[in-house]
This record gives structure tokens, sequence and C-alpha cells, in this order.
């Protein structure tokens, strides 16, 4: 009897044992994150979730070679519209991440929001925006969005950079005659069917639960040419932080709570550096991060 006890003790071990290294090792994982923001200049409130299912494309412990393959959902949802997407992406070492996304756009015609216009010389500041939104300018409407997007980042002691570039093709069902429409996420003019980049670079000091730094912001839609162009590439940098303010496993439901404040000022903008807002007003965005996995 007591063989046997020793026994069953022994195989009850040994499956414990095997099973918390399958975990350890296993290749699967399925993570969420939902950033939720507020702004101002221009006002705007937003969450942006994802719920992300990797696949480990091989072995390695060394942090640098963190690596996976990945597909997830990413709705966007703000009182004015919403966006539904699905991303591929591809991480093949933590500093390098390549990915597509594919977005169906729906504005709901509520906050004076979607407004297009014949081409991208009328007026749309936030006085104009709000003027023709009070005569019923802006109407319900949907469309597409597929952006190609290109991570790169590297470590040394506490200093990180970073810079995450968005090439994207937008394709949205405007008012017949108009052209172009304000986008109120990227606070720029788009083309009605046509191409646009963004790129965000990030220097940042990192010590313990603090990251503290700079970011430059970087928008520009491709537009035809036509008399007065006034379209012109935006331009914001300023202070970014992110504080940790709650940290468990990774392997948590629940493993992470930042919180964002963001404060740029506007060295390029049609409107925002000193031509209908004063160029001393900077873009104000606070927030939290949250971020956790299933399994």
């Amino acid at each position: 009897m007591k063989r046997f006890l020793a026994l069953t003790v022994l195989l009850a071990t040994l499956c414990v044992s095997s099973t918390a290294s399958a975990q350890k090792t296993s290749p699967h994982a399925l993570v969420w994150k939902d950033t939720s923001a507020f702004r101002y200049n221009p006002l705007g409130i937003v969450t942006a979730a994802e719920l992300e299912y990797r696949l480990r494309m091989y072995n390695k412990t060394a942090s640098l070679f963190r690596n996976y393959v990945s597909l997830a959902a990413t709705p966007i949802l703000s009182p004015a519209y919403t966006r539904l997407g699905a991303k591929l992406e591809v991480v093949p070492l933590a500093l390098l991440s390549l990915a597509v996304k594919y977005e169906f756009i729906q504005y709901f015609g509520g906050f004076d929001f979607l407004q297009s216009f014949p081409d991208q010389t009328a007026d749309m500041s936030d006085a104009a925006i709000e003027a023709n939104g009070e005569a019923g300018e802006n109407y319900s409407t949907s469309g597409t969005q597929l952006s190609f997007i290109g991570l790169l980042q590297a470590k040394a002691g506490p200093i990180a950079i970073r810079t995450r570039a968005t090439l994207f093709n937008v394709d949205m069902d405007l008012n017949e005659g108009d052209t172009v429409f304000y986008d109120p996420l990227l606070d720029n003019v788009l083309p009605a069917s046509g191409w646009g980049i963004t790129n965000e670079l990030d220097l940042i000091y990192i010590k313990r639960a603090l990251f503290a730094g700079v970011r430059h912001t970087f928008t520009r839609a491709f537009l035809d040419e036509v008399a007065n162009d006034t379209n012109q590439a935006q331009h914001r940098l300023g202070p970014l932080i992110l504080y940790e303010i709650f940290k468990r496993p990774d392997k948590s439901a629940l493993n992470s709570i930042k919180l964002l404040g963001l404060f740029q000022w506007y060295l390029s903008h049609r409107y925002r550096s000193g031509q209908e807002t004063t160029a001393a007003l900077p873009y104000i965005g606070v927030g939290a991060i949250l971020e956790g996995r299933l399994f």
C-alpha cells in the first residue's frame, strides 16, 4: 500500500510538472488590449480594442527573439463612428513588426460628422465643421480602409526608440460631386478614394513603471493638385508619459493597466498652428491602456 501511494504521488507530481512545462512553452496565446482616450484640440473620445490570437514561430529564450504571427479583431468606437477591422501581423523579432489591416467604417451621422467637400480648398476649420453640422450638412455613410503598418524599435539601457508608419488607402461613399472628406480620427482632409500616410516617432526613457519621453506625429494625405492648394503635412511634437499602475504576470486575464498622457504642439497644421487656433494651445490626449492574456 505504501509503495502504491508513493507511486501515485510520483505520477501526480510528474503530471503536474509536465502540464506546467507545457503551459510555459505553449506556442499559442490569446491576448487582448483596450485603449480608451479623451483628446482636446481637436475634441474627441474613442475606445480601440484588440482581441488577438498569436502563434509563436520558433523557440528562443532571449528577449530579442520574441516572435509570433497573429490574427486580430480590431474594433474602434466613438460617438460619431465605428471601425470594425481585422489585422494580420508578423513579428519575426522583438524589434520589428509588419502588419496589414482592413477596416469597415460607418459614420452614424451625428456629432457634425461625416462632412465632405468638392475639393481640399474648402474650409474645414472647427468653426466651419460646427456651422455645417448645425446646417445639417453632415450625413451617415460608410467606407473601407486598407492599411500597411510597419514598426521598428530598439532599446539600449533605459532608452528606447520606436517608429510606427502606416500607409493607408481609404475608400468612402461621399455625396455626389464631393472628392474629399474631413476625417475626425486623423484630424485631416482625406480623398474619397486614395492614399495617405502617418508616422509616430518616440524617444522614451524607461524606469520601472514609468515611460517618459517625446513623440513626433506626422500625417499627410495624397491629394490631387488644385488651384490654391491648402493641403499640407501635419506635424506635432511634445512629451509622452505612460505610467503602469497595475501589473501581474503575463498569463493573467488582466496583467497591466497604464495611464497615458500626450501633450503635443502643432508645428504645422492648416488651422491649429496659429491660423485659427493659437499655436500655444497643444494637442492633449489622456487615457488608459488595459492588457491581458486569456490563454
